[in-house]
């Protein structure tokens, strides 16, 4: 099964990411700790310096060969 999943900025309730995983708790390791995307981390440190956290939103699951396409169906 996958997953896709949002991330939202606390500050403005909008969502900043939208992304698929088959591992929730590694993928938002990953994001809080240091993500390849230079756009998002900016986004997430601005988060982290006014004091608060990103918002993780599990918006569904979905079987792996549809991932992609739902992806798409978010971000969209």
């Amino acid at each position: 099964m996958t997953t896709i999943y949002a991330i939202r900025n606390p500050i403005t309730n909008k969502i900043i990411y939208v992304g698929k995983t088959n591992n929730v708790k590694v993928r938002i390791s990953t994001h809080l700790n240091r993500t390849h995307n230079p756009e998002l981390w900016k986004a997430i440190n601005q988060i982290f310096e006014a004091g608060t956290r990103p918002v993780f939103v599990l918006l569904e699951k979905t079987r792996s060969y549809l991932g992609s396409e739902r992806e798409q169906y978010w971000i969209t």
